[in-house]
């Protein structure tokens, strides 16, 4: 996380450090000393997990991203969480001086939340959210919800567009695969039903049904995918979930795919032109591809990197590198 910025327009480098209750701005001065400026509170949430007879609090900070959202030319702050959306917008000055906050979940249609993320979807510079929720009480029930900001930095009571499923597993993946600046969303679905445990059990594989819509006319994402395509991904004996990411590994301006295909191959999906999403790897390499997934700019080429970490116990010490060249 880089958290280092000039959010003071002055030319120099200036420091954003989290505590327990949000964040403090450490602004930097002509002799390279650091003087605290501004305090920002953010809301905290605490979690509560049991491992054997052992109780563990964690906390988790919102998701911070610097950009200047009201195109002034200055850059600003962003703090965003499942429940509010926070903007601290700089005029130049050494503070930033006008916050803006909006709700945004206000009510809880599934059991817990899966997966958080914030974005500018439809390229407005205003982050939009997109929830992933679930529920186990009967069969398995998937919610997508997104929430589209607005130039006021509102947001709406509910969500602006909702895809739901019963007995499945959905994870959607955004990327600008036409180079519009448009983010199409690539719905994973993994269906649950009989087929998914004769598939699991018998053949040792998990059948995942891939949608990408593009945002339409309307501003919101078609019901008509674009592109349909259905993989098999090699189960994971520990549960293991496959790395998986989007980015432009090729330096073409086009975002593209990277997935665990088995637990030990990574399989590339290149974007181009006229196949958004092709239906077979354009490169495979054998590593361990089961894991957790970043992506960086290592060498500063304006193209993904990627570095894979491991939950398991057996690979906690191993990271996989990939630099583009």
């Amino acid at each position: 996380m880089n958290w280092v910025v000039d959010l003071t327009a002055d030319s120099r480098k200036d420091i954003l450090l989290p505590v327990s209750d949000g964040m403090r701005l450490f602004v930097q001065g002509e002799n390279f000393d650091f003087s605290e400026a501004q305090s920002f509170v953010f809301p905290v949430n605490g979690s509560l997990r049991q491992e054997g007879a052992e109780h563990f609090l964690t906390y988790r900070i919102p998701a911070i991203s610097i950009s200047d959202y009201n195109s002034d030319g200055w850059n600003d702050l962003g703090a965003f969480d499942l429940e509010e959306m926070n903007f601290f917008l700089s005029d130049g000055s050494s503070a930033l001086q006008l916050h803006k906050s909006a709700s945004l979940l206000r009510e809880f249609t599934k059991d817990f939340i899966a997966a958080t993320s914030f974005m500018d979807l439809n390229a407005d510079r205003i982050p939009d959210a997109v929830l992933v929720l679930m529920s186990q009480k009967k069969n398995l029930e998937s919610e997508v919800q997104i929430y589209f900001g607005k130039e006021d930095f509102t947001y709406g009571d509910g969500p602006d567009q909702t895809f739901s499923a019963d007995s499945s597993l959905m994870v959607p993946i955004f990327l600008d695969a036409t180079g519009n600046g448009k983010m199409e969303m690539l719905m994973q679905d993994i269906n649950v039903g009989f087929g998914f445990f004769i598939n699991y059990f018998v053949r040792n594989r998990i059948r995942v049904d891939t949608q990408l819509r593009k945002i339409g006319k309307n501003g919101l994402y078609e019901e008509e995918p674009v592109v349909r395509r259905a993989f098999h991904i090699q189960a994971s004996e520990e549960g293991t979930e496959p790395a998986r990411a989007a980015g432009d590994f090729n330096g073409d301006g086009l975002a593209d795919l990277v997935v665990g295909t088995t637990e030990n191959r990574l399989s590339f999906f290149l974007a181009n032109k006229t196949d958004i999403l092709p239906a077979r790897p354009s490169a495979e390499f054998d590593v361990p591809a089961y894991g957790n997934m970043s992506l960086l700019n290592l060498n500063s080429d304006n193209r993904a990197d990627i570095v894979i970490t491991y939950p398991d116990k057996e690979k906690e010490n191993l990271a996989v590198v990939f630099r583009s060249k």
